[in-house]
């Protein structure tokens, strides 16, 4: 995914960082009407993570890299609890952020650009999988991150099953004119102050498409935990 798409996202953080409580980016989708997103909320602390968010954390075992770190929030905890941590992320914002913020191991790159090395546990929290786009994109992921599994390595991530969506919703959209063959594939479009950011496809799955997914790809899949539509999962080499 080109950087182009993510600018919008670094402009808000740094923003934010800079001393601006009330920074946020319009959020335009193929599913839904526009919405602000607030910077705030990559700054989280535990207290506000999700059910599922803390479940993943408490889940975390040896070595951890975090894929789609953002500002830094899940990584920063894991390093004040003791936790190697690597943490990154293709916004050169988010990155900066990080870096400035303590963390120890950040790098500006994508899971297909990263030095190769290995890793007990992977996390991508707030839906982090969608990254790979569509059905095809999450296959080639899980191949891929098989250079950075460790012997009996966990991959924990949440995603939704967002069949529950209206077509009345849809219509609402301003990136209505964006198809997709998945229903779980959703464009959006992130714009902040001036800058606005190019469409880019994200995945949300359900269960019984990542589970198929993930063993076609040599791996077992068990759901941890539910939340409304959402859902936590852990996937290992089977």
């Amino acid at each position: 995914m080109a950087n182009e798409s993510w600018l919008p996202l670094g402009e808000m953080l740094k923003d934010y960082y800079a001393g601006n409580p009330l920074a946020a980016m319009m959020v335009k989708s193929s599913i839904e009407s526009d919405r602000p997103m607030e910077a705030a909320t990559f700054f989280r602390g535990y207290k506000d993570f999700s059910k599922l968010e803390r479940s993943a954390l408490k889940r975390c075992t040896g070595k951890v890299l975090d894929i789609g770190a953002g500002a830094g929030a899940h990584s920063l905890y894991l390093q004040e609890n003791g936790f190697d941590v690597t943490a990154i992320d293709i916004c050169d914002g988010a990155v900066e952020i990080m870096k400035d913020r303590g963390l120890k191991k950040v790098f500006c790159t994508d899971i297909y650009s990263f030095t190769e090395q290995k890793f007990d546990t992977i996390i991508l929290l707030m839906n982090g999988i969608g990254v790979t786009g569509n059905l095809d994109g999450l296959a080639c992921f899980l191949q891929q991150i098989k250079k950075y599994i460790a012997p009996g390595a966990q991959l924990l991530f949440d995603t939704a099953d967002i069949s529950y969506v209206s077509v009345s919703s849809m219509n609402r959209s301003s990136l209505r004119e964006f198809s997709s063959p998945y229903y779980g594939i959703v464009w959006y479009q992130l714009g902040y102050k001036d800058t606005l950011g190019k469409p880019y496809p994200w995945l949300y799955i359900d269960n019984k498409a990542l589970k198929r997914i993930a063993e076609e790809n040599g791996y077992k899949m068990k759901v941890l935990k539910r939340s409304g539509s959402q859902y936590l999962t852990k996937i290992v080499l089977g």
